[in-house]
C-alpha cells in the first residue's frame, strides 16, 4: 500500500507538469566565453563546466546535467553535500551506519555499486580517494560550498579512473567584494551540537579570502539491531567529534586571470558503538588553481596534495568479550598531483580542448595488537603500496546549427608498485603470522573514447545522447589491503584483479513547458567488463569476503525529472529513478574453491548490492524573504539486496525532511530542522540503522 500510495502522489505531480499550458519561451542567454552558444533558446538552467571541461549551457551538454546551488542548500536540512544528492535523480546515498555518527557515506550512480565508480572533485581537484575509491564526504561541509555540479554518466573520456556512473564537482565560495561575517549555531536530538563561523572578506585590491570553521557534536544512537548478545551487551552511544577548519585565498589579476589556493584541515573522531571500537580520521588537503580566458585560448591547472591518516581501534569482540582494546591500526596515506586543460576557439564554431593530469598515491597499514591466544603483533607496514597514474586527453566540439557535437578520447596509463601484505592464519582459535608477501608490479594502460551530441528539435525541445567507454583500474586498497566494512565483515585484498570497464549507452529529452516547467527524460544501458567486487570466499573466523572480478555486469535504467515553479513563491520537483542491475557471468567465485554453497551458477542473475529498483524523490517548497522558507523534501527508496549473494533483502522505506526558516531581522534568521518526518527508521546495512526515527535541529543564523 505504501508504493502505490507513492507512486499514485508522485504520477498526479508527473502529470501536472507534463499538461502544463505551453507559454513564452525562454530568453536567449548572454555569454562571453567561446565554448558557449551566442543564442540559447532552451535554457535548462546556468553554465556549467564539469561535463565538458568548457562553459555550456545545461541543455547543450551531452549528458544528464544537474546544477545544486547554494540556495538550493540553504533551502534544505543538509549539513554535508551528500545529504543533498540523495534527492536527485539516478543517485544512490548511503549513510549506513547511525546516520549523522556514521564513519562513511557511499554515494552510487546508474547502477555501479561502489563509490569509486564516481568521480568527485573539489574545485575541479579529484577527492574521491585513489587508495580505495571512497569520499569522505564528512569532510565537505555546506557552509564552504557555492554550488554542485553532477554529471551522470561515463566521462572517462575527460576524468579517467572512476568516471564510470557520473562525476560531482563541488565548488567552494569565494571572497566576493565586501566583508562578511556569519555565525551559524544549531542543536537538537541526540545532544547534537553544530556550530558554523564563516569569513568572506576582501583584504586589498584583488585579493580575497574565505574562513570558515564548522565544529559537529553529536552523542548519537546505537545503530546496531542485530541478534549477537556480546554486541547488545557491550553497546554505547554512536558519539562524535568532527571539526572542519577551511580557507582560501583568491587573488584577480584582472578580470580574465585569477590564482586561488586553499587548504582544509578535518578532524573526525567517531564511536563504533562500543568503548573499545571507534575511529580517528584526519587530513590536511591543499588545493591550488590557476585560471586565465583569453583571446586565443583558455587555460586551468589545479593542482593537490592530501595527507591522511585514519587510526581504528578494535576490541576482542571475536572473543565474546568487547571489553578490552584488541589492535590499534593505522593507516597514513598521501594523494597528490595536477591536472591541466586548455581550450581553444577554432573557426566554424568549434572549441578544441587537450589536457592531461598525473596523480600519485601510496597507502600504509599499521597493525599494533594482540590476541588472548596469540604474541602482540607489531607490524610497521602489514600492508604498503603505491599508485602512479598519468594521462592526456583531447576533445573538440562542433556547432552545427541546431546540432552540437562532442567526440574526446583519453588514454590513461597507471603503475601499481611496491605491493606489501603479510599473511595471517585463524588457528586455534586466534591470529597468527604467517609468511609476508612482496608482489611484482604492475603497469597496463587504456583508450576511452566518447562521442555525444545534442540537437535542438525546437526552442523549447533538445535531444541528446552518447555513447562512451569508461574503466577504473584496481586500487591500492583493493589489491593488498585487508580491511573490515562495515562492521563484521573481512574484505581480503586481491593482487591478480584485474582493471574494469563498461561500454556506456545513453539517450534523453529535455522539454520546456513555457518558462516555468520542465521535463527530463533518460535512458542508459551499460555494459560492464571484470566489474570489481567484494564476494563471499569464507566463514571460518568470521565472514570473510575477497575481491574478484565479475566477468560480465549489466545496468539499465530510465531517470524522470520535472521541475515547476507554481508563481514567483512556490516550486515543486519530482523524479523517479527505475535501475535494473544483473550478473551476467561470474566464472571463479572465490568460495567455490573452499567448498562453499556459491558456485559460479549461484551468482548469475543476481542483482548487485544496495542498488534499489525504484526510487522516488517529490518534494515543495515555499520562498517568501517577508513571511518564511518552508521546504519539504520526500524520499521513498525499493527494496534492494544486502549483498551480492543475494542471501538478504533491505526493506522499503518512506522518509522525508522539512525546514521552516523565518528571517526576523536582515542580520538574524531561525530555522526549525525535522528530518525523517513520519519517525521512520530504516536500514542501509543489514544489522545496522541509518536513522534512529525523527530528529529535531532548532538554528539561528546571524549574517554581519
Amino acid at each position: 500500500m505504501k508504493v502505490c500510495r507513492i507512486v499514485s502522489v508522485f504520477l498526479i505531480a508527473g502529470a501536472g507538469l507534463v499538461f502544463l499550458p505551453v507559454r513564452a519561451q525562454a530568453e536567449p542567454a548572454e555569454q562571453s566565453a567561446p565554448a558557449v552558444r551566442q543564442e540559447q533558446p532552451l535554457d535548462l538552467g546556468e553554465v556549467v563546466v564539469s561535463p565538458t571541461k568548457t562553459e555550456r549551457m545545461i541543455s547543450d551538454v551531452p549528458a544528464s546535467v544537474t546544477l545544486i546551488k547554494k540556495k538550493d542548500l540553504e533551502q534544505s536540512t543538509a549539513r554535508y553535500v551528500d545529504d543533498i544528492l540523495r534527492y536527485q535523480a539516478g543517485i544512490e546515498v548511503d549513510r549506513a551506519k547511525g546516520g549523522l555518527s556514521s564513519p562513511s557515506t557511499f554515494v552510487r550512480m546508474r547502477g555501479f555499486s561502489h563509490p569509486r565508480a564516481v568521480a568527485v572533485l573539489r574545485d575541479g581537484a579529484p577527492i574521491s580517494r585513489a587508495v580505495c575509491g571512497g569520499t569522505k564526504w564528512n569532510e565537505v561541509p555546506v557552509s564552504i560550498v557555492e554550488k554542485v555540479e553532477v554529471t551522470r554518466g561515463a566521462n572517462s573520456s575527460l576524468y579517467g579512473a572512476g568516471a564510470m556512473g557520473g562525476v560531482i564537482n563541488i565548488i567552494t565560495q569565494d571572497p566576493g567584494d565586501k566583508l562578511e561575517f556569519i555565525v551559524d549555531e544549531a542543536y537538537g536530538t541526540h545532544n547534537t551540537w553544530e556550530s558554523t563561523t564563516t569569513m568572506k572578506a576582501p583584504l586589498i585590491e584583488g585579493l580575497g579570502c574565505v574562513v570558515s570553521y564548522n565544529h559537529l557534536q553529536t552523542d548519537g544512537f546505537y545503530p546496531y539491531i542485530g541478534t549477537d548478545p556480546v554486541f547488545q551487551a557491550a553497546q554505547r552511544d554512536n558519539y562524535r567529534y568532527n571539526d572542519n577548519l577551511f580557507g582560501k585565498l583568491v587573488y584577480d589579476f584582472d578580470d580574465a586571470t585569477s590564482l586561488s589556493i586553499s587548504h582544509s584541515y578535518w578532524d573526525d573522531e567517531i564511536s563504533m558503538g562500543r568503548e573499545h571500537n571507534h575511529t580517528d580520521l584526519k587530513r590536511n588537503r591543499t588545493v591550488a588553481g590557476f585560471k586565465r580566458k583569453g583571446d586565443f585560448f583558455d587555460i586551468a591547472v589545479n593542482a593537490f596534495y592530501l595527507d591522511e591518516e585514519f587510526v581504528n581501534y578494535l576490541d576482542h569482540k571475536r572473543y565474546e568479550d568487547c571489553g578490552e582494546l584488541a589492535q590499534v591500526r593505522r593507516r597514513p596515506g598521501v594523494d597528490a598531483g595536477f591536472n591541466v586543460a586548455v581550450n581553444f576557439p577554432l573557426p566554424g564554431d568549434q572549441v578544441f580542448t587537450v589536457g592531461g593530469d598525473y596523480r600519485w598515491a601510496k597507502m600504509k597499514d599499521v597493525l599494533k595488537g594482540m590476541t588472548r591466544t596469540a604474541p602482540i603483533l607489531d607490524k610497521d607496514e602489514s600492508a604498503y603500496g603505491e599508485q602512479h597514474r598519468a594521462s592526456i586527453f583531447c576533445q573538440d566540439e562542433i556547432e552545427l546549427g541546431k546540432l552540437l557535437l562532442s567526440v574526446s578520447g583519453r588514454g590513461d596509463w597507471y603503475r601499481s608498485c611496491d605491493g606489501y601484505h603479510f599473511k595471517r592464519q585463524w588457528r586455534a582459535g586466534a591470529y597468527r603470522i604467517s609468511d609476508d608477501s612482496h608482489y611484482p608490479s604492475e603497469t597496463d594502460a587504456a583508450f576511452n573514447p566518447r562521442i555525444g551530441a545534442v540537437y535542438h528539435v525546437t526552442d523549447s525541445t533538445a535531444l541528446r545522447g552518447s555513447i562512451g567507454r569508461a574503466f577504473h583500474m584496481p586500487y591500492l586498497y583493493s589489491l593488498y589491503a585487508t580491511t573490515e566494512c562495515p562492521p563484521g565483515k573481512t574484505n581480503e585484498g586481491n593482487p591478480d584483479l584485474k582493471p574494469e570497464y563498461v561500454i556506456a549507452y545513453e539517450a534523453g529529452i529535455d522539454q520546456k513547458i513555457g518558462d516555468d516547467a520542465t521535463v527530463r527524460l533518460t535512458g542508459f544501458y551499460n555494459d560492464i567488463t571484470d566489474w570489481m567486487e567484494t564476494s563471499f570466499r569464507t566463514a571460518v573466523g568470521g565472514k570473510t569476503y575477497r575481491w574478484s572480478n565479475i566477468d560480465k555486469v549489466a545496468t539499465s535504467g530510465l531517470e524522470l525529472e520535472g521541475e515547476y515553479k507554481v508563481f514567483g513563491d512556490i516550486s515543486l520537483f519530482a523524479n523517479y529513478t527505475y535501475l535494473y542491475t544483473g550478473i551476467k557471468k561470474f566464472n571463479d567465485p572465490p568460495g567455490a574453491a573452499l567448498g562453499y554453497p556459491y558456485t559460479a551458477g549461484d551468482y548469475k542473475g543476481n542483482e548487485l548490492p544496495d542498488q534499489a529498483q525504484n526510487t522516488i524523490n517529490f518534494g515543495v517548497t515555499f520562498d517568501n524573504p517577508d513571511i518564511l522558507t518552508c521546504s519539504l523534501k520526500c524520499r521513498y527508496v525499493g527494496e534492494r539486496f544486502d549483498d551480492l549473494e543475494n542471501t538478504t533483502r533491505l526493506e522499503e522505506y518512506f522518509t522525508a525532511d522539512l525546514l521552516i526558516a523565518r528571517k526576523l531581522t536582515e542580520f538574524m534568521e531561525i530555522a526549525l530542522e525535522i528530518n525523517d518526518l513520519f519517525d521512520e527508521a530504516w536500514q542501509e546495512d543489514d544489522g545496522w540503522l541509518a536513522s534512529s526515527g525523527r530528529t529535531y535541529m532548532g538554528r539561528v543564523k546571524l549574517i554581519f
